[in-house]
């Protein structure tokens, strides 16, 4: 099916699976994701409960599926295709397995270590990219839903939507490769900012 858009909206690309069939451009889909993430957040913030071994494989499906169950018929499935980011769809469930063990053990003393090792969650998450899409969102909710499990607040993450091609983003995707390099500070400290900045033209 080709849908007719408006002048100067962004189509959507890849519509299988997509729920809501009214959605007929990027900006739509946009707001309705948003709109899921919103609702998904408020309920996993209140029924979260705090304990110290709590991440595991079906956490972190269940948290993508809350995230995106009203838009996609997949939320929640690990991929099975290959994409242009991430491991091998083989690889993704060993590999999750593997930060769940990892992180349940890491030290939890001083609070700027929790903080790390909530960036460092992030960053393993969007590394693996278990998901068809909405990996990066996925991965800081991961990331601040482990915070909120040690008591601690959330991280604004530039304040802003990362989906779209602005300096923010930029910024964003300059410190994730510096920790693919093994130095977390720039990731850090984006992860606490709460900027905002005009995209570039």
């Amino acid at each position: 099916m080709k849908f007719q858009n408006p002048p100067g909206a962004t189509p959507l690309n890849d519509t299988e699976g997509l729920i809501p069939k009214h959605i007929t451009t990027q900006e739509e889909l946009n707001e309705y994701e948003q709109n899921n993430i919103l609702k998904a957040t408020r309920k996993l913030m209140i029924s979260r409960y705090r304990k110290k071994e709590w991440l595991n494989i079906q956490l972190i499906k269940h948290v993508h599926k809350e995230m995106f169950s009203e838009t996609w018929e997949w939320a929640g499935e690990f991929r099975k295709i290959e994409t242009n980011m991430g491991l091998p769809p083989y690889q993704i469930s060993s590999e999750i397995k593997k930060l769940c063990d990892d992180i349940n053990v890491w030290p939890i003393e001083p609070e700027k270590q929790v903080i790390e090792n909530a960036v460092k969650l992030h960053h393993r998450l969007t590394h693996i990219h278990p998901f068809k899409n909405g990996n990066g969102r996925h991965a800081r909710l991961m990331a601040n839903l482990y915070l909120y499990n040690h008591h601690l607040s959330l991280l604004p993450w530039g304040a802003c939507p990362l989906n779209k091609k602005d300096a923010t983003r930029k910024k964003y995707l300059i410190a994730l490769k510096e920790a693919d390099k093994g130095e977390f500070n720039k990731l850090i400290q984006f992860a606490k900012s709460e900027f905002r900045e005009k995209s570039r033209v």
